[in-house]
């Protein structure tokens, strides 16, 4: 009896809710000042939710695509970034640096219990 116990206990080692934490093939990414559009996958999961984005440290506000579902965790966009989740991959869209400077996203993703964040770094416009 003592050994069904030990094996119940040992099978249940870990934590409900315990999951990996979400790989990408590349993070960060970089765009250059101009714009433009970049990729990642994730690689341990079947796809990622998009959460919010922020820039330079700041929330950006996000509108809901006027041409996706109510809910829709799969496209994200914000007066400075566009994102597209599909399968593994996720599209990211930067529009180019009005003033020029430098500038860092962060996108927050999610699957499942697993959250995590895709970085894209805006280059500074030459001369900056």
């Amino acid at each position: 009896m003592a050994c069904l116990a030990m094996l119940a206990l040992s099978a249940c080692s870990e934590k409900d809710g315990d999951w990996d934490p979400i790989k990408l093939t590349k993070n960060p990414l970089e765009v250059p000042a101009k714009g433009g559009t970049v990729q990642t996958s994730v690689k341990n999961y079947k796809g990622l939710w998009l959460l919010g984005v922020s820039r330079d440290g700041k929330a950006l506000p996000t509108q809901l695509d006027p041409d996706a579902a109510v809910g829709d965790m799969y496209h994200l966009n914000s007066e400075y970034l566009t994102a597209h989740s599909e399968g593994q991959t996720v599209t990211v869209n930067v529009a180019p640096s009005e003033d020029g400077l430098a500038h860092k996203f962060v996108i927050n993703v999610e699957y499942g219990d697993a959250f995590g964040s895709i970085t894209v770094y805006q280059l500074s416009a030459p001369g900056r």
